[in-house]
């Protein structure tokens, strides 16, 4: 059995400077309006929200299984055995991801999907292709 194998997700920080600038407009609204504590709780909120996401988007390889994990939402196990294609995608659609750059698309299962970026791609495909050499590539 090959050791655990962790790869961060890939970030677009640009993506997240109209979100900043967003909600320190409406942070900042709402102390201009003496609404300290509802600053507080929606700075609370979306910080609890928000810093998970950014710091907890990752994909895992342990054995047989990939296991996608994007913030406190998204905690999802692949079979690695029903991988069938890996490939590269331009797609901006929502996905456990922090990254608009360099996003694959792995087909597993009969009809499923998902989007992601690992930081170091070839090393990601070549740790997968260890454990199950008939994904095809088409990246």
């Amino acid at each position: 059995m090959s050791p655990t194998q962790t790869f961060p997700s890939k970030i677009t920080y640009w993506l997240f400077v109209p979100l900043f600038v967003c909600l320190t407009a409406a942070l900042v609204q709402s102390i201009v309006d003496g609404a300290i504590a509802g600053t507080i709780i929606l700075g609370g909120v979306l910080g609890l929200l928000l810093a998970p996401m950014f710091f907890n988007t990752r994909y895992t390889i342990n054995g047989d299984v990939l296991n996608i994990r994007c913030g406190l939402i998204v905690n999802k196990d692949i079979d690695i055995h029903t991988i069938r294609k890996i490939s590269k995608t331009d797609s901006i659609i929502s996905s456990p991801t922090l990254s608009v750059n360099g996003r694959i698309d792995i087909a597993y299962n009969k009809y499923d999907n998902v989007i992601i970026a690992p930081q170091n791609l070839e090393k990601f495909i070549e740790a997968l292709k260890s454990v199950e050499p008939g994904i095809v590539i088409e990246i």
